[in-house]
């Protein structure tokens, strides 16, 4: 129907651990005729720090092959500086814990805040996950976030009504 959608796929910690996952990915999207530009994989930061090396090496060629890498829940496990430079990731999710009370309490804003100017001054993007109130989007346009997944834009709907949702959301 002419529309080109992102698709985001959560990576299990005994994925990162198959040497070959890389190369099963690439494959995978092959066969249904989607490019790895367009697929985002979303990966915990604590799978990652099980084996840090593997972890490395496996992201590494992952980011070779086009696709994309997000931090999942970001703020909620091992974050610090020197991992999210050390690892090819171009996007971080902002994790709903600190989404669900943005409307209610100041800290969390500057929270938020902060994690999108790092993300900003290291050239990635950034997701908000958990939007479920006009309040949450509201507050997000201010900080100045962009990307925003949750209920306040749908919930998971059978693939026969996806195009619907998405034109409804392009007309927001």
């Amino acid at each position: 129907a002419g529309v080109r959608l992102k698709l985001s796929v959560n990576v299990s910690a005994a994925s990162l651990a198959d040497p070959s996952a890389a190369d099963r990915y690439q494959e995978i999207v092959e066969s249904y005729g989607v490019e790895p530009e367009d697929v985002i994989l979303e990966i915990t930061e604590s799978s990652v720090m099980s084996d840090a090396a593997r972890g490395l090496g496996l992201l590494a060629r992952l980011r070779l092959k086009g696709f994309g890498l997000s931090i999942d829940d970001f703020g909620t496990g091992y974050s610090s500086l020197a991992y999210i430079q050390q690892y090819p990731f171009n996007c971080i999710k902002i994790d709903r814990a600190f989404i669900d009370p943005l409307d209610k309490t100041r800290e969390d804003a500057q929270i938020v805040r902060a994690i999108l100017a790092m993300a900003g001054a290291l050239g990635m993007g950034t997701i908000s996950e958990g939007v479920e109130t006009e309040g949450h989007v509201e507050q997000l346009l201010r900080l100045g976030a962009r990307n925003a997944q949750g209920f306040f834009y749908s919930r998971a709907v059978p693939k026969s009504e996806l195009l619907d949702v998405v034109q409804a959301i392009e007309s927001r």
